[in-house]
């Protein structure tokens, strides 16, 4: 529900029963941030459906009790906007903030049992010592997960439990999934071959781990299939096994998105130097780039993979909601947008430092 209905439906509503409380290893800080702005691009779109909701609502039953339909979520909304600060995770937008007990926080997963935090001594992932993890699930408790890595790029699935990397071994890897919602050790298939980088990165896809780093003028991505053991060739090309949503991105001349079934380029970026990041789902890229004149940073632009609709965002890192929505922080504000309509929602947020280290939720900083 968008913040305006929720807003509405609380004033009105008698029977909203609050959430309990997070258990003590939240931080409370309460509602810490103020609103600012809200930008609204159809604004008398927006008016329109609130004045029929709130004369829906007011109505007197009439003699059929005819119920009114529910309205389904849409815009902007901090719901799920996950991002990090030292060893504070700041969820939907800050609105709770959850201490891990770590120096410092690497990266923020998305998966079906909450965020998979990956941290360690410092906020590094090259040269940054090991890795450890742990789970804030959606109540709001914390599970550390029995998992330690080190230079390693790891892959996940938004709608699945599992955490998926690979591990050097003699003769090749070893490809591990481990299942963060009950911190067990699901699967490890031996993978013959040489790699590019020890252990190579991971994506993962299903019941499909992908496996980059294979040496050659084309380099193909191996497919393990992690519940049988199968490995086989993939037709996938290029350096990262980057995958959502049955997506991928590739680099060739130029960055580009592709549909991993038909082979379909989606979207290309307007130079080689371009940068484009996949939302978790698979239905925006963002693309950041940066002036040659005076190499400075340029705003991010996310284009709806679907539509082709394309918004430029206030910032040039580019974080991605549990939802999808693209998302930025920085200047004491976090902005979401809504990657469609292009409505935008921004709220202050204290971050507690002058110059913080900001990791975004749906963000890959392994390298």
């Amino acid at each position: 529900m968008t913040e305006p209905l929720t807003r509405l439906l609380h004033d009105v509503g008698d029977d909203v029963t609050a959430p309990p409380p997070p258990t003590s290893a939240v931080l409370e800080r309460g509602r810490h941030l103020r609103r600012r702005r809200t930008a609204v691009l159809s604004a008398g779109v927006s008016v329109a459906v609130v004045a029929v909701l709130t004369g829906a609502l007011l109505l007197p039953g009439g003699g059929d009790d005819r119920a009114v339909d529910p309205v389904a979520p849409s815009g902007p909304t901090f719901d799920g906007v996950t991002f990090a600060v030292g060893d504070e995770v700041y969820l939907d937008g800050g609105e709770t903030v959850v201490q891990i007990d770590d120096r410092a926080v690497k990266s923020l997963y998305y998966s079906s049992v909450g965020v998979v935090v990956r941290h360690g001594n410092d906020s590094a992932s090259d040269g940054g010592g090991p890795q450890r993890f742990t789970l804030i699930r959606p109540d709001g408790t914390v599970s550390p997960a029995s998992v330690e890595t080190e230079e390693t790029a790891h892959g996940v699935d938004p709608d699945q439990p599992y955490l998926a990397w690979a591990e050097a071994a003699g003769g090749g890897v070893e490809v591990v999934v481990h299942d963060v919602g009950t911190d067990t050790e699901v699967a490890r298939v031996p993978v013959e071959g040489r790699f590019t980088w020890s252990p190579p990165p991971v994506a993962l896809e299903g019941d499909t781990v992908y496996v980059g780093g294979r040496p050659g003028e084309d380099p193909a991505f191996l497919a393990v299939d992690w519940r049988t053991g199968e490995v086989t060739e993939s037709e996938r090309t290029g350096y990262f096994p980057q995958l959502t949503g049955e997506r991928t991105v590739e680099y060739d001349r130029e960055p580009t998105v592709v549909d991993v079934t038909s082979g379909e380029v989606l979207y290309t970026a307007d130079g080689r130097d371009g940068f484009l990041t996949l939302s978790p789902d698979g239905r925006f890229v963002a693309e950041t780039g940066f002036d040659e004149r005076t190499f400075e940073n340029l705003d991010a632009t996310v284009v709806d993979l679907d539509t082709g609709a394309g918004l430029e965002m206030p910032g040039s890192d580019v974080g991605w909601s549990e939802g999808g929505q693209p998302f930025v922080v920085g200047g004491g504000e976090v902005t979401v947008c809504d990657g469609t309509s292009g409505d935008c929602l921004t709220e202050d947020v204290d971050l507690g430092t002058k110059r913080p280290q900001v990791q975004l939720g749906g963000r890959t900083y392994e390298s």
